[in-house]
């Protein structure tokens, strides 16, 4: 029998990240889920403060996945497209080209040396493999096509964006303030029926937004912009939801997203923190009247910074 941590599947990430960042997960088992419930494995003996009750049930023995040599360092995969950030050339070259050989699926493999210019895209480096930047990416039952050179995309929010679009009702009007594509936008009306408005500057993630719209069959109606977010924003109406996922600048848009967000309604807002700055950010919140649902850890940014996902209520 092994202790494990009882989670609610809402909190499960930030449960899952918090104890690996504590050493206690205990990685010879798998992590179990149920309806409601996951269910976090702990090394024996293991101390924690995370809030959450222990039961203590079999041990599911964890799979171990064959790796060929080279494969050692991490990336992103995005349809036939894998992306990787590593600075040692030969490790980097090393890992593409054990890809390509592990993976049939993965046929091009850049290189990401850093974010460039107004629309923050990905300057690319082509590793191994043909250099096709185009893809077609699936996601929660969406798919999605776009090029990697001209517009951003993260498949590491894509858990975040199923517990978005689950927390969604039908008829409400949401204004997605950073769609880039629309991952957001596309996974809400892919299954529910309400209006989305999708917001961006970049033409390119409209472009690729429209083509993705006909490739898919939508219960609700996403309306694309092509604009500045505070011009555009202008002329619209108060929203059930806003979705502010522009993770290096959105507090500055704070207040312009509040005056457009009804009495009630859910603000789902992303920013790159350390811990000192997440306090101070939760202070301003709630001097805004905005009442914290939940937060979570969506991935690791440095070693003091995370992403997190606030999610607040307009009081």
């Amino acid at each position: 029998m092994i202790h494990h941590l009882k989670v609610p599947k809402v909190m499960a990430q930030d449960a899952i990240e918090r104890a690996r960042r504590l050493g206690i997960l205990d990685s010879n088992f798998s992590i179990q889920n149920d309806a409601e419930y996951v269910l976090i494995p702990l090394v024996e003996g293991a101390a924690h403060d995370a809030g959450y009750p222990t039961v203590n049930v079999p041990g599911r023995p964890a799979q171990k996945k064959y790796q060929p040599q080279g494969t050692h360092g991490a990336f992103d995969v995005i349809g036939h497209i894998a992306i990787t950030k590593i600075r040692n050339r030969e490790r980097a070259v090393s890992l593409a080209r054990a890809l390509i050989d592990a993976n049939r699926s993965i046929t091009t493999v850049y290189l990401d040396t850093g974010i460039q210019g107004e629309y923050r895209i990905r300057n690319l480096e082509l590793l191994a493999g043909t250099d096709n930047p185009v893809a077609v990416y699936r996601e929660n039952g969406v798919i999605m096509t776009l090029d990697v050179r001209k517009v951003y995309f993260s498949p590491r929010l894509a858990t975040e964006r199923m517990l978005v679009s689950k927390d969604v009702s039908d008829g409400e009007e949401i204004l997605d303030m950073f769609s880039g594509i629309g991952p957001f936008s596309m996974n809400i009306a892919r299954w529910h029926n309400c209006t989305v408005h999708a917001i961006d500057s970049n033409p390119d993630a409209i472009f690729y937004m429209e083509r993705s719209m006909m490739m898919n069959r939508l219960s609700g109606k996403i309306i694309p912009h092509n604009a500045d977010v505070e011009k555009a924003i202008s002329g619209m109406n108060k929203f059930h939801r806003i979705i502010m996922n522009l993770p290096h600048d959105a507090f500055r848009y704070l207040g312009i997203a509040l005056d457009h967000l009804n009495s009630g309604g859910i603000l789902h807002y992303y920013e790159i923190l350390d811990v000192a700055s997440l306090e101070g950010r939760m202070e301003e919140f709630r001097s805004r009247s905005l009442e914290l649902l939940l937060k979570r850890v969506v991935h690791g940014y440095s070693s003091r910074e995370s992403m997190y996902a606030l999610w607040l209520r307009k009081t």
